[in-house]
């Protein structure tokens, strides 16, 4: 899954993704790159939209999803 990049659109994904969880209990599974951080460390830069952070942390705790960590290297992307 690959989220969206307008702040109003990541509104709506997050949405989505929770009315997802209704119809697949009791087990999924749901990965990609959400466009979205759960800490401000995870950010490259200083420009950190806090209350959607707070939105994304809150939306992941709600489903209990857990982060799978990225090992040997700081982002999944590169130059």
């Amino acid at each position: 899954m690959y989220g969206p990049q307008e702040d109003s659109e990541k509104l709506q994904f997050l949405a989505e993704i929770k009315n997802l969880r209704q119809n697949l209990l009791p087990q999924w599974i749901i990965m990609g790159d959400f466009n979205l951080i759960l800490r401000a460390a995870n950010k490259n830069n200083h420009r950190v939209n806090r209350r959607m952070m707070g939105r994304f942390r809150a939306t992941v705790d709600e489903l209990d999803l857990k982060e799978i960590k990225l090992h040997g290297r700081r982002f999944t992307w590169s130059k």
